[in-house]
């Protein structure tokens, strides 16, 4: 969740450098925020399978739960009276890709991560393997000079 809240507080620090104000970047961080959020319930849909795997699997809940979040994100930004209540402003539709390049930023590296883990518990799996069945050798060999 830290590359999550790093990715809002730089999308934070940074909009007001490009002429937005306070409340535009407050939902600027928020979107990014939900994005993220997004993201990793997306990788940790399949801990082995890759995101695109995951989602060629049919499952309703998934949808669901992707379109209720994307329209209530879409309420709180184009909805005056909730922008208002959270003191959010209409950001400029450009700055809109900020929170889905961050979303997308977390996934990839999320990806990446993941792959580069299942990598290293396969080797160490393979080695703790390899080990137990020397072990077992020594056992059942009781002729064997090396113990």
């Amino acid at each position: 969740m830290a590359q999550a809240e790093t990715e809002a507080a730089a999308i934070h620090l940074g909009a007001p450098h490009f002429g937005m104000a306070e409340a535009q970047t407050r939902a600027l961080s928020f979107a990014a925020l939900v994005m993220t959020i997004l993201a990793l319930i997306l990788v940790n849909r399949a801990r082995s399978a890759s995101v695109l795997t995951a989602l060629s699997r049919r499952n309703r809940a998934l949808g669901v739960i992707l379109a209720a979040v994307m329209t209530v994100l879409a309420l709180v930004l184009g909805g005056t009276q909730i922008r208002t209540l959270f003191g959010f402003a209409l950001p400029p539709g450009a700055a809109l890709a900020m929170p889905l390049l961050a979303g997308a930023v977390v996934l990839v590296l999320l990806e990446l991560f993941k792959a580069a883990w299942s990598r290293f518990v396969l080797a160490r799996s393979s080695a703790v393997s390899w080990q137990a069945q020397t072990d077992a050798t020594r056992v059942s060999d009781p002729d064997r000079l090396d113990r």
